[in-house]
């Protein structure tokens, strides 16, 4: 299980290959997206144990991989187990690159807090729900230590819920980028607070519903009230 968790990482860190993290929160689900590709050519063919890049991309596209984090489940396995969520595992290589795309979804943040990608990558992780606000914060990007050859690592976090707090490099409408590289990645931080929960705002909306249903039954009401005295002047 070590060995193909070792060739896992490799796959994603060797050569200089720069990876995309993509995480979408829409309505507490999290989407995650991530590429990995080696655009040089020179490297296609470097060797990680006994397996070179392309060696590798083919090996993990028949592989069925866990997205989260557990260790009661095996890694990667030749078919699915029952109960176990799986990465959606696509190819990217052609004859300018090698690399591999995978996605997956979690339910809420809990669940997204076990990341297979995240804990695999980050040291520190802090994934809270706090006063109706979502609070994520990784750093410790382990992962530039450990492989000497990772130089990119690009991770965009896209949301719609109101932005309560960011120290994103970039900010492109609803998406907040983080740009980690060889230079920084020992002191770079990743903080971003959502407000998913406005008590008030709930509490308006649960009076506002309150107000209409009440105005409807009363208005029900008064319209059969007149309704039945229009029936009864008519009928005599």
């Amino acid at each position: 299980m070590k060995k193909i968790v070792f060739l896992l990482v490799c796959l994603f860190l060797i050569t200089g290959c720069d990876i995309t993290y993509n995480v979408n929160i829409d309505e507490d689900l999290f989407s995650e997206d991530i590429s990995v590709l080696e655009k040089n050519y020179d490297n296609f063919y470097y060797y990680s144990g006994n397996m070179s890049m392309v060696e590798l991309s083919d090996f993990y596209l028949q592989k069925e991989i866990p997205y989260h984090y557990d260790d009661l489940y095996v890694p990667e396995a030749n078919k699915k187990i029952k109960g176990v969520s799986y990465y959606d595992v696509k190819n990217l290589s052609n004859d300018y690159q090698v690399g591999l795309s995978l996605k997956s979804k979690f339910k809420d943040l809990e669940d997204y807090s076990r990341s297979n990608m995240v804990w695999k990558g980050c040291l520190n992780k802090r994934f809270s729900e706090k006063d109706g606000n979502y609070i994520i914060e990784v750093s410790g990007f382990k992962s530039f230590d450990e492989y000497d050859n990772l130089d990119n690592l690009i991770i965009n976090i896209t949301s719609d819920y109101k932005l309560v707090k960011s120290n994103a490099d970039e900010v492109h409408g609803k998406v907040y980028t983080w740009n980690i590289n060889r230079d920084n990645y020992d002191t770079k931080k990743i903080k971003i607070i959502f407000e998913v929960d406005n008590p008030i705002l709930k509490n308006d909306v649960f009076s506002f519903v309150i107000v209409a249903v009440i105005a409807l039954i009363i208005g029900l009401l008064l319209y059969n009230k007149y309704r039945n005295r229009f029936d009864s002047e008519n009928s005599l």
